[in-house]
């Protein structure tokens, strides 16, 4: 995803000045030598302390004030969603704000019927969720838009804005924002480890933030009976980064979106399957355009940002953006002009 991997070493805990302390914190102050500099993201970097409980500490760019909101946010949600437990905020020597948490696991290394039922019904429960006040609010879809496609004479984004026109009445809900497979991570009640072995610190592939996984337990989403079987281990959703009070069709659509594109085919249809099961919504045939405007989103970040890419990811996405587009009520201008203004060859995966 365009981050370093090299495994480095930074001043400790101290070498933060914390605004916002518990206690939990306060004691891993006084132990903490170094950090661990796992990763190097677009949007933030990501440290990990190495001490028992590992802390996990992710650092803005400067000029983002995101993190007191984060915390307050993880504290507001603590119990009601799968999400870190959110210990302090601050700031380093540069002054960039900084959110100290911690979650327990690995990455979630297999996607099966169950893993997939169990991340819609998650997606449920946060769509029924009440955005908490002090986050942000998309007011129009024209907000939604200038986020997905910042340079707004792309000829992708020209395509979104037509599609724009054609999508129902707004219906706003909490959203997370980057939801898929690769912002989860599991850990079992006993063995304090997702499938594939014990947990350990290490690294997964976020386009947004790179999120680190510590070798910690947090009992988040029990193991319980899913639409297909057993989960037998607890899953954590991090990297809430992007979550506001939105349109939660958009949110629906970029799961479906990714997992259709990374991810073993029928993925994306068993997905929503559970997830309008479990959902509470009727069934809505108003999904097209969400998916045909956010696998153009995806088309756009493939050109200009580190996000993965090969040839076949490149193809699975322009093949799901045509087959949505085609399935809507005249589109065929906006067909022709994806045809016709094809992207250049995708870049080698990094």
């Amino acid at each position: 995803m365009g981050m370093d991997s090299d495994i480095d070493f930074v001043p400790g805990l101290q070498s933060f000045a914390w605004r916002e302390a518990n206690d939990e914190l306060r004691a891993a102050i006084e132990r903490s030598r170094h950090l661990r500099a796992l990763t190097r993201g677009r949007e933030a970097d990501l440290l990990v302390g190495g001490y028992p409980p590992a802390i996990v500490v992710k650092v803005w760019p400067s000029g983002a004030d995101s993190a007191e909101c984060q915390l307050e946010f993880l504290r507001t949600m603590e119990g009601k969603l799968p999400v870190p437990v959110g210990l302090g905020w601050g700031t380093d020597s540069a002054g960039r704000h900084a959110l100290a948490m911690r979650y327990a696991g690995r990455p979630l290394t297999t996607s099966g019927p169950a893993e997939i039922g169990e991340l819609a019904r998650i997606l449920a429960r946060v769509h029924q969720a009440a955005a908490p006040s002090f986050l942000p609010v998309d007011r129009s879809r024209r907000e939604i838009l200038a986020r997905l496609f910042p340079q707004r004479e792309h000829d992708l984004a020209g395509i979104a804005l037509g599609l724009m026109e054609r999508l129902p009445a707004f219906e706003r809900t909490l959203i997370h924002g980057d939801f898929h497979p690769g912002n989860v991570v599991v850990a079992t009640e006993e063995g304090n480890h997702g499938p594939g072995g014990p947990d350990r610190a290490t690294t997964h592939g976020s386009d947004r933030a790179g999120d680190c996984k510590s070798p910690l337990r947090y009992p988040s989403v029990q193991g319980h009976e899913t639409d297909q079987k057993r989960i037998p281990y607890t899953m954590t959703v991090v990297d809430w980064t992007e979550a506001r009070a939105s349109d939660w069709r958009f949110d629906l659509a970029w799961a479906l979106a990714l997992l259709t594109i990374y991810y073993p085919e029928g993925s994306a249809d068993a997905f929503l399957d559970v997830y309008r099961s479990h959902a509470r919504r009727p069934d809505s045939d108003e999904l097209d355009a969400f998916v045909a405007i956010v696998g153009l989103h995806w088309m756009q970040l493939a050109r200009t940002a580190p996000v993965p890419i090969n040839d076949e990811w490149w193809e699975r996405a322009e093949r799901l953006v045509r087959q949505r587009l085609q399935r809507l009520p005249g589109p065929r201008a906006s067909l022709a002009r994806l045809e016709s203004r094809r992207s250049p060859p995708p870049r080698p995966q990094r």
